[in-house]
């Protein structure tokens, strides 16, 4: 019984919250939309978008249409950091990313245009803006 206990306790561990931008696991989490543009424009229909970026490459976005499930792959030693999202339904954008503290920004373009040059990088790309979403105590 005690091995089982100790199991539990070690489970029931926080995970720490000061993991480096350069970690993968940094992007696991919750996200929420604060800014978006296509071209450099306001992109509204974007608002209220979350997303949820899993360990595994899993990811989930909630928008006001209904839920999506998606792919996610980045190599955050690239330079620039590379984010790439694969939707179920076939489509690849390719992009780049910055995460610094507690915002997520990436750039991203339909794949078979030239990957963005930056997270910034606003000619015929949408720029997404994200805040972590933290559960309260």
């Amino acid at each position: 019984m005690f091995p089982m206990a100790l199991l539990a306790v070690a489970c029931a561990a926080p995970v720490p919250k000061t993991l480096k931008a350069a970690d993968p696991t940094a992007i696991v989490g919750k996200w929420e939309l604060t800014t978006a543009t296509y071209g450099g424009q306001p992109y509204p229909s974007a608002h209220g978008t979350k997303w949820t970026l899993a360990a595994d490459g899993t990811a989930v976005r909630d928008r006001t249409e209904g839920v999506a499930t998606a792919k996610y792959t980045l190599d955050p030693k690239a330079d620039p950091k590379e984010f790439d999202w694969h939707t179920d339904e076939g489509n690849t954008f390719v992009g780049a990313y910055s995460l610094v503290g507690d915002t997520f920004r990436v750039s991203l373009r339909l794949k078979g245009n030239k990957r963005p040059a930056s997270d910034t990088d606003t000619d015929g790309t949408y720029v997404f803006e994200f805040k972590r979403m933290r559960d309260d105590p």
